[in-house]
């Protein structure tokens, strides 16, 4: 799909926060565990604990700096305002060189996550690994989150368990957490079980997405792999009361290819969760677990176009000009919505692209050509990887006068689904297959 960063597809439809809520139950004292014993957690929580990355964490500077590395993060906040890439870009690195060493972590992790500004994976990769070495922590955390994240054209469990470590030593639970779940994530058997018992001593202090990240570590493809473990761990829990672990129920379904149950629980989170919401649209799309219900799709489609036509546009204008079929696919549609994308956003590659694609939906291909090579001059060596290839194979289909078409193998989907492998943003890799 058209997609530059981990946007969540359909995150909007969310009516409650897809973070940890705080509720009142009571919390099993339970002991260390070994791996089978650990599956007998409970969610009865005393006190729910949140594990949260520290906010601005940044090295201490002397006064000078302090003041650059603040121009600096003024810079970065007014984008949202102003978009105003040049003046940020040179604001940052002139804090950068004048030896405000986090400075090159806010410039990296915006040139990293492109949402104001025209992502550039190269020179992001670069300035945060350079700060990183100089000892920034927050350019740590966003390069581990970069090593490990699917969508990226580069990863490198090796190089995040790495930093980890390093992070680890400060004693931060949220450093032991992120060490943990690497670990639990690795195909060594050994590695895998000291993260997993980690996850276990987290969740016994009352960190429920402690107890979250150990279940997934017993239904992720692994060494420690246990659907059976996976459900004791909710045999005594309400799951109905946190309606967001019900992501949990819907793995283990398709883990054990009872798709058409999956399928249930996706049409009962699908307006709550954003995994739960692409995740239902694609099972509708694809015909997974049932029929095709390409108007059902196409209604929660629609619904969220209309309450936020500006922040729903773009993706509401790439299914409609990619899909197969009607009433998905619907180019006119695709078409009006251009002017529901703000101005600004058009001279992004990933809109580009997508315009690019609404081109050829309505037979103009020499436009579309045109709005393809110019996404693609845009990303020509930023290290986009396969996004690359894939913006110059929808070329390659303009110039033959053929529209591009989503894929719809639900085959391959699934298998995607079932080789997970972010423990800590699982939603976040369901929501962006």
């Amino acid at each position: 799909m058209s997609k530059f960063s981990a946007a969540l597809i359909f995150y909007l439809f969310l009516a409650i926060s897809t973070s940890w809520a705080v509720d009142n139950r009571e919390y099993k004292n339970f002991q260390f565990l070994s791996d089978e014993e650990a599956g007998d957690i409970a969610f009865e929580l005393e006190e729910v604990l949140l594990l949260k990355a520290p906010v601005q964490d940044f090295l201490s500077v002397e006064k000078e700096q302090s003041i650059l590395l603040e121009q600096c993060k003024q810079a970065n906040a007014m984008l949202v305002f102003n978009q105003n890439e040049e003046l940020f870009i040179n604001t940052c690195t002139n804090a950068l060189i004048n030896g405000a060493i986090d400075a090159g972590y806010i410039l990296g992790h915006q040139l990293m996550v492109g949402q104001w500004i025209t992502p550039d994976l190269t020179r992001s990769i670069l300035l945060l690994e350079n700060a990183s070495n100089a000892g920034s922590r927050s350019a740590k955390r966003s390069l581990i989150s970069y090593y490990v994240n699917p969508l990226m054209p580069f990863n490198d469990k090796a190089k995040a368990l790495k930093l980890a470590k390093e992070l680890s030593i400060s004693g931060l639970k949220w450093d032991q957490y992120i060490l943990a779940n690497l670990q639990a994530s690795m195909d060594s058997n050994s590695s895998a079980k000291i993260g997993f018992n980690t996850l276990i001593k987290l969740a016994n202090e009352g960190y429920k997405s402690a107890v979250m990240s150990a279940a997934l570590v017993k239904i992720k493809k692994g060494p420690l792999q246990d659907i059976k473990g996976a459900k004791r761990i909710f045999e005594n829990s309400d799951i109905k009361s946190d309606r967001n672990l019900i992501i949990i129920e819907i793995l283990i379904d398709i883990m054990e290819n009872r798709l058409a149950s999956a399928r249930n629980r996706l049409e009962k989170c699908y307006t709550i969760n954003s995994a739960c919401s692409n995740l239902y649209f694609n099972f509708l799309t694809k015909g997974i677990g049932g029929n095709k219900d390409l108007w059902e799709a196409n209604d929660i489609l629609e619904r969220g176009y209309r309450k936020w036509p500006e922040i729903m546009a773009h993706n509401y204008a790439w299914y409609k000009a990619t899909a197969h079929e009607s009433p998905i696919f619907n180019p006119k549609a695709a078409f009006l919505a251009l002017s529901n994308i703000p101005e600004y956003k058009k001279n992004f590659p990933a809109v580009l692209d997508t315009i690019a694609a609404i081109y050829a939906a309505n037979d103009k291909f020499e436009l579309a050509q045109t709005f393809q090579k110019r996404a693609i001059k845009k990303i020509q060596h930023k290290g986009l990887g396969n996004i690359f290839d894939n913006l110059e194979l929808r070329l390659t289909r303009y110039q033959n006068k053929q529209r591009w078409k989503e894929p719809e193998e639900k085959n391959k989907f699934i298998e995607k689904i079932k080789n997970f492998n972010n423990l800590n943003e699982t939603e976040l890799e369901l929501t962006s297959l």
